[in-house]
């Protein structure tokens, strides 16, 4: 218990001024450019022990008391209590429920592991003959074949929100929160995280709403897949949702379909003489609609499997390249085809 520890410290003469070494602070993790850092089964399973050690009254959140005992032996709050409510889920006086705590520590891992290795050090993580926080986290390696069966199973996945921006972008955003959390009061957060379940799994879902799209394609880390919002009857979103289209040829991509009318299911009917035609959307948002679920669940599935992704896309794709190809290739071989009949003819 980490009392006792700083019971022992006081009676050495030390006070609250002891800092800990920044290299246990944040111990050495290889990282190379691509590769994600995720919680392990051991990691995950302290920081829930964390939260039911300190929800006294058992309600299944956190209460900004609860919160301040938390962190008490921490430089500060782990998160901005104005923005969590908007970030995970929360109740609707935006209080951290567990999925909510869980999916906040996911998400800060995936994002920043340095800021989880602090916590766990101040709080007195200890695995085992582990010396370190290392236990506790674990590197996920880029998606190729080499490490396809590693990569398919990682737990967060990291999304951006591309297209339309306005009131329908944070709807969505908001959508995959619980209608507790979207009822608290909360300054908008550019990024979102939830539990979306798969079947007999778990995973957590991250999106982030990416305004800054000259970085899309090198973001670090590295995206896992992208949602593109396209409102139909706006030849304006359909040409930025086409553009994006070409971007993202590396990163799988999933197309849904938005409406300026709250509770507006589609607007097929007015697109038919928009270029949307050339465009293929996979699935609709409709706000406050329960079918949300199904669109969240084809992201970390597109995440899981790109490659059938990029086989879906056809003409955008593994396609574009191939044209790009034959035209590379083709192009000189006619050439010297052509000089090839003219040297016969002339000799």
């Amino acid at each position: 218990r980490h009392e006792t520890t700083w019971t022992v410290l006081r009676r050495f003469g030390y006070d609250d001024t002891l800092e800990l070494r920044p290299s246990y602070l944040e111990p050495a993790l290889p990282l190379t450019s691509g590769c994600c850092v995720e919680l392990t089964s051991m990691g995950a399973q302290y920081l829930k022990d964390m939260f039911h050690r300190y929800d006294s009254d058992m309600d299944g959140c956190l209460s900004p008391g609860e919160q301040e005992d938390l962190f008490a032996v921490c430089p500060h709050l782990a998160w901005d209590a104005d923005t969590l409510p908007s970030m995970v889920n929360t109740t609707s006086q935006g209080w951290p429920t567990l999925e909510g705590y869980m999916a906040y520590w996911m998400m800060r891992t995936l994002l920043d592991h340095r800021h989880l290795l602090h916590f766990l050090a101040y709080s007195g993580y200890i695995h085992g003959d582990s010396d370190s926080q290392l236990s506790a986290v674990d590197v996920i390696q880029p998606f190729s074949s080499e490490f396809s069966h590693h990569a398919r199973h990682r737990s967060v996945i990291h999304c951006a929100v591309l297209g339309h921006d306005g009131p329908c972008k944070s709807a969505f955003l908001q959508s995959l929160l619980s209608p507790a959390a979207q009822s608290s009061d909360g300054v908008d957060s550019r990024y979102v995280c939830g539990a979306v379940s798969m079947g007999k799994s778990t995973k957590y879902l991250a999106l982030h709403d990416a305004r800054d799209s000259e970085h899309v394609q090198a973001m670090e880390p590295p995206y896992h897949a992208a949602v593109v919002l396209v409102n139909e009857s706006d030849p304006l979103s359909v040409a930025e949702a086409l553009d994006w289209r070409e971007k993202l040829l590396d990163i799988p991509t999933l197309f849904v379909g938005v409406s300026e009318t709250k509770g507006s299911s589609s607007s097929a009917t007015r697109a038919e003489s928009t270029p949307s035609q050339t465009l293929q959307v996979q699935h609709r948002f409709s706000q406050g609609s329960t079918t949300n679920v199904t669109t969240f669940k084809a992201l970390v599935e597109l995440a899981m499997n790109p490659e059938s992704g990029q086989r879906k896309r056809g003409g955008s794709g593994i396609m574009q390249h191939l044209a790009k190809a034959t035209v590379l290739v083709g192009v000189p071989l006619v050439l010297a085809y052509v000089y090839y009949r003219f040297r016969i003819q002339h000799t």
